[in-house]
Protein backbone atom coordinates (compact mmCIF):
# COMPACT_ATOMS: atom_id res chain seq x y z
CA UNK A 1 0.00 0.00 0.00
CA UNK A 2 1.50 3.65 -0.68
CA UNK A 3 1.98 5.40 1.96
CA UNK A 4 2.08 8.96 2.70
CA UNK A 5 5.35 11.00 2.54
CA UNK A 6 5.40 14.48 4.48
CA UNK A 7 8.99 16.11 5.28
CA UNK A 8 9.11 17.44 9.11
CA UNK A 9 10.46 21.04 9.92
CA UNK A 10 12.49 19.15 12.35
CA UNK A 11 14.29 17.12 9.74
CA UNK A 12 14.93 20.16 7.41
CA UNK A 13 16.50 21.99 10.59
CA UNK A 14 18.67 19.43 11.17
CA UNK A 15 19.69 18.89 8.06
CA UNK A 16 19.98 22.29 7.43
CA UNK A 17 22.77 22.71 11.06
CA UNK A 18 24.35 19.35 9.91
CA UNK A 19 24.87 21.20 6.43
CA UNK A 20 26.29 24.52 7.77
CA UNK A 21 28.49 22.85 10.13
CA UNK A 22 29.99 20.40 7.75
CA UNK A 23 30.84 23.34 5.35
CA UNK A 24 32.88 25.08 7.86
CA UNK A 25 34.32 22.07 9.09
CA UNK A 26 35.37 21.34 5.28
CA UNK A 27 36.76 24.99 4.45
CA UNK A 28 38.53 24.77 7.78
CA UNK A 29 39.79 21.41 7.21
CA UNK A 30 41.35 22.54 3.72
CA UNK A 31 42.98 25.36 4.66
CA UNK A 32 44.05 23.92 7.76
CA UNK A 33 45.45 20.52 6.01
CA UNK A 34 47.01 21.47 2.73
CA UNK A 35 50.34 21.68 4.50
CA UNK A 36 49.67 18.07 5.98
CA UNK A 37 48.77 17.15 2.57
CA UNK A 38 51.49 18.47 0.69
CA UNK A 39 53.74 16.73 3.07
CA UNK A 40 52.24 13.28 2.90
CA UNK A 41 52.82 13.92 -0.69
CA UNK A 42 56.38 14.27 -0.58
CA UNK A 43 56.89 11.06 1.58
CA UNK A 44 54.31 9.32 -0.53
CA UNK A 45 57.13 9.77 -3.17
CA UNK A 46 59.64 8.36 -1.19
CA UNK A 47 57.91 4.99 -1.65
CA UNK A 48 56.81 4.69 2.01
CA UNK A 49 53.85 2.40 1.65
CA UNK A 50 52.28 3.36 5.15
CA UNK A 51 52.31 7.39 3.47
CA UNK A 52 50.66 6.25 0.47
CA UNK A 53 48.10 4.72 2.44
CA UNK A 54 48.07 7.68 4.70
CA UNK A 55 47.55 9.83 1.87
CA UNK A 56 44.82 7.53 0.16
CA UNK A 57 42.92 7.65 3.31
CA UNK A 58 42.94 11.69 3.95
CA UNK A 59 41.96 11.66 0.36
CA UNK A 60 39.02 9.48 0.82
CA UNK A 61 37.77 11.38 3.82
CA UNK A 62 38.01 14.96 2.05
CA UNK A 63 35.94 13.91 -1.64
CA UNK A 64 33.62 11.96 0.93
CA UNK A 65 32.71 15.18 3.05
CA UNK A 66 32.58 17.04 -0.19
CA UNK A 67 30.16 14.60 -1.01
CA UNK A 68 27.98 14.70 2.05
CA UNK A 69 27.94 19.03 2.22
CA UNK A 70 26.95 18.48 -1.66
CA UNK A 71 23.96 16.69 -0.96
CA UNK A 72 22.75 17.91 2.30
CA UNK A 73 22.88 21.50 0.55
CA UNK A 74 20.90 20.16 -2.54
CA UNK A 75 18.34 18.00 -0.16
CA UNK A 76 17.36 21.55 1.55
CA UNK A 77 17.67 23.11 -2.01
CA UNK A 78 14.49 21.29 -2.50
CA UNK A 79 12.40 23.24 0.59
CA UNK A 80 12.49 26.32 -2.05
CA UNK A 81 11.02 25.27 -5.44
CA UNK A 82 10.38 27.68 -8.32
CA UNK A 83 6.92 27.11 -10.02
CA UNK A 84 7.32 25.37 -12.95
CA UNK A 85 4.71 25.39 -15.90
CA UNK A 86 5.13 23.45 -18.50
CA UNK A 87 5.74 19.14 -19.36
CA UNK A 88 9.15 17.70 -19.16
CA UNK A 89 9.96 15.26 -22.02
CA UNK A 90 10.05 12.44 -20.02
CA UNK A 91 12.06 10.15 -22.69
CA UNK A 92 15.06 12.73 -23.29
CA UNK A 93 15.51 13.21 -19.83
CA UNK A 94 15.91 9.69 -19.24
CA UNK A 95 18.28 8.94 -22.06
CA UNK A 96 20.94 11.71 -20.72
CA UNK A 97 20.40 10.30 -16.95
CA UNK A 98 21.55 7.10 -18.52
CA UNK A 99 25.04 8.19 -19.71
CA UNK A 100 25.14 10.39 -16.92
CA UNK A 101 24.90 7.82 -14.54
CA UNK A 102 27.40 5.62 -15.84
CA UNK A 103 24.71 2.82 -16.70
CA UNK A 104 24.80 3.07 -20.08
CA UNK A 105 28.84 2.68 -19.93
CA UNK A 106 28.30 -0.31 -17.79
CA UNK A 107 27.01 -2.39 -20.58
CA UNK A 108 23.72 -2.58 -18.74
CA UNK A 109 20.84 -4.22 -20.03
CA UNK A 110 17.58 -1.24 -20.13
CA UNK A 111 14.50 -2.53 -21.55
CA UNK A 112 11.98 0.98 -21.61
CA UNK A 113 8.39 1.90 -22.26
CA UNK A 114 7.04 1.60 -25.74
CA UNK A 115 5.25 5.27 -25.33
CA UNK A 116 6.69 7.98 -22.90
CA UNK A 117 3.88 10.20 -21.16
CA UNK A 118 4.93 13.68 -20.45
CA UNK A 119 5.54 14.85 -16.55
CA UNK A 120 4.88 18.10 -15.04
CA UNK A 121 8.24 18.58 -13.15
CA UNK A 122 11.50 20.66 -14.58
CA UNK A 123 13.77 18.57 -16.57
CA UNK A 124 16.41 19.45 -13.97
CA UNK A 125 14.88 17.89 -11.14
CA UNK A 126 13.36 14.65 -13.77
CA UNK A 127 17.07 14.63 -14.36
CA UNK A 128 18.47 14.36 -11.10
CA UNK A 129 15.66 12.32 -10.02
CA UNK A 130 16.75 9.42 -12.96
CA UNK A 131 20.23 10.02 -12.00
CA UNK A 132 19.91 9.16 -8.07
CA UNK A 133 17.74 6.07 -9.20
CA UNK A 134 20.52 4.89 -12.03
CA UNK A 135 23.40 5.49 -9.66
CA UNK A 136 21.89 3.77 -6.97
CA UNK A 137 20.99 0.41 -8.88
CA UNK A 138 24.25 0.79 -10.64
CA UNK A 139 26.70 1.07 -7.35
CA UNK A 140 24.56 -1.97 -5.97
CA UNK A 141 24.81 -4.13 -8.84
CA UNK A 142 25.07 -8.01 -8.03
CA UNK A 143 28.65 -9.02 -8.38
CA UNK A 144 27.54 -12.30 -9.85
CA UNK A 145 25.58 -11.04 -13.07
CA UNK A 146 25.07 -7.94 -15.47
CA UNK A 147 22.91 -5.41 -14.32
CA UNK A 148 19.74 -5.41 -15.96
CA UNK A 149 16.72 -2.79 -15.64
CA UNK A 150 13.15 -2.57 -16.44
CA UNK A 151 11.52 0.95 -16.68
CA UNK A 152 7.75 1.15 -16.90
CA UNK A 153 5.30 3.67 -16.53
CA UNK A 154 1.35 3.33 -16.23
CA UNK A 155 -1.14 6.41 -16.00
CA UNK A 156 -3.59 6.69 -12.93
CA UNK A 157 -5.75 9.52 -13.24
CA UNK A 158 -3.76 12.98 -13.51
CA UNK A 159 -0.08 11.31 -12.48
CA UNK A 160 1.94 8.75 -13.89
CA UNK A 161 2.91 5.72 -12.27
CA UNK A 162 6.74 4.63 -12.77
CA UNK A 163 8.29 1.54 -11.75
CA UNK A 164 12.34 0.74 -12.21
CA UNK A 165 13.03 -2.58 -11.09
CA UNK A 166 16.90 -3.99 -11.24
CA UNK A 167 18.63 -7.91 -10.59
CA UNK A 168 20.67 -6.13 -7.67
CA UNK A 169 21.89 -7.02 -4.44
CA UNK A 170 18.28 -5.75 -3.42
CA UNK A 171 17.20 -4.79 -0.34
CA UNK A 172 15.33 -6.61 2.90
CA UNK A 173 12.00 -5.48 3.46
CA UNK A 174 12.56 -4.43 7.21
CA UNK A 175 15.18 -1.87 5.81
CA UNK A 176 13.03 -0.22 2.77
CA UNK A 177 11.35 2.43 5.05
CA UNK A 178 14.65 3.43 6.71
CA UNK A 179 17.08 3.80 3.24
CA UNK A 180 14.28 5.98 2.28
CA UNK A 181 15.71 8.35 5.35
CA UNK A 182 18.93 10.85 5.96
CA UNK A 183 22.37 9.60 6.44
CA UNK A 184 20.76 5.42 6.20
CA UNK A 185 24.04 3.21 4.62
CA UNK A 186 23.33 -0.90 4.81
CA UNK A 187 27.30 -1.22 2.72
CA UNK A 188 30.63 -0.40 4.75
CA UNK A 189 32.37 2.92 3.94
CA UNK A 190 34.48 1.85 1.94
CA UNK A 191 31.71 1.68 -0.83
CA UNK A 192 30.80 5.31 -1.97
CA UNK A 193 28.21 7.42 -1.29
CA UNK A 194 26.81 9.50 1.21
CA UNK A 195 23.45 7.74 2.55
CA UNK A 196 21.28 10.86 0.41
CA UNK A 197 20.38 9.48 -2.61
CA UNK A 198 16.82 7.97 -1.94
CA UNK A 199 16.01 10.63 0.75
CA UNK A 200 17.06 12.81 -1.85
CA UNK A 201 14.38 11.10 -4.11
CA UNK A 202 11.96 10.13 -1.60
CA UNK A 203 11.90 14.29 -1.25
CA UNK A 204 11.40 14.96 -4.94
CA UNK A 205 8.38 12.80 -5.62
CA UNK A 206 7.17 13.97 -2.20
CA UNK A 207 7.01 17.65 -3.05
CA UNK A 208 5.24 16.89 -6.37
CA UNK A 209 2.68 15.53 -4.51
CA UNK A 210 3.26 11.85 -5.18
CA UNK A 211 4.77 8.90 -3.18
CA UNK A 212 7.34 6.51 -3.18
CA UNK A 213 8.57 2.99 -2.17
CA UNK A 214 10.55 -0.02 -2.30
CA UNK A 215 9.37 -3.62 -3.47
CA UNK A 216 10.91 -6.99 -4.72
CA UNK A 217 12.66 -6.37 -8.29
CA UNK A 218 13.97 -8.71 -10.56
CA UNK A 219 15.93 -12.02 -9.17
CA UNK A 220 15.80 -10.75 -5.75
CA UNK A 221 16.77 -6.98 -6.98
CA UNK A 222 15.07 -4.10 -6.29
CA UNK A 223 12.29 -2.33 -7.43
CA UNK A 224 11.23 1.36 -7.06
CA UNK A 225 7.92 2.50 -7.30
CA UNK A 226 6.61 6.34 -7.76
CA UNK A 227 4.28 8.59 -9.08
CA UNK A 228 4.32 12.24 -10.96
CA UNK A 229 2.01 14.74 -12.29
CA UNK A 230 0.82 14.94 -15.33
CA UNK A 231 -0.03 18.22 -15.49
CA UNK A 232 0.13 21.64 -12.93
CA UNK A 233 -2.27 21.61 -9.84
Amino acid sequence: EWRTVTTTDAATQTTHLLATTLERDTLLTSATDAATVGAAREAALADDEDSRQSLAFIDAQARRLSELVRDAQRYLALDHPRRHIGQADTAAVFAAALQASGVTAAGADVSLPPAWPAVCLPDKTLRELFVILLDNALRYRHPERPLQLVLSVSLRGKRAEFRLADNGTGIAPEYRQQVLGLFTRLVPNSVPGTGMGLALAYKMVSLSGGQLQIDDGLDGGTCILFDLPLEND
